[in-house]
């Protein structure tokens, strides 16, 4: 929809996108251009107004690979926070990094870095009701998006 999200990339690997659209900063549109966290009723299709706010990333606030450490739920280790590489589906096979479209107190704010998923597999929750569901890629609040950025519009 050519809206900018950085300019370059030390604006993009901020907590929220510097300098970003003021329409899209603090709710990242889909890949249909809808903003990710409008509500849900009277949606006729929930992957187009619901609660998608998980986005696969795999890094940490810096912007680089994350590694993971301390362990816990809302955490990963090495490559399961990218499934792989993201190679595989099983579910088990990992925890992967997400960050969060729009700012989720509590769970984190940082459109690239905010907690593990709860597995690989594929999956879809778009409940704005909590928790991760099964060990799925969108299993706390998405459908396992991930973003590309263009160069240029």
């Amino acid at each position: 929809m050519g809206r900018l999200v950085a300019a370059n990339l030390e604006d993009l690997i901020q907590e929220r996108p510097e300098g970003a659209d003021p329409a899209i900063r603090d709710d990242l549109p889909n890949e249909n251009g809808i903003a990710n966290h409008l509500a849900c009723d009277g949606c006729d299709d929930p992957l187009q107004c619901c609660d998608n706010h998980d986005i696969l990333t795999g890094t940490g606030p810096d912007g680089m690979l994350y590694m993971g450490g301390g362990g816990g739920f809302f955490n990963c280790e090495g490559e399961e926070c990218t499934c792989s590489d993201w190679t595989t589906t099983v579910g088990s096979a990992g925890r992967p990094w997400v960050g969060h479209s729009w700012p989720r107190q509590g769970s984190g704010v940082n459109w690239m870095s905010a907690l593990a998923e709860a597995g690989c597999a594929p999956g879809v929750f778009l409940d704005e009701g909590g928790g991760p569901m099964g060990d799925t890629v969108g299993g706390g609040g998405g459908y396992g998006g991930i973003y590309c950025f263009a160069v240029a519009p």
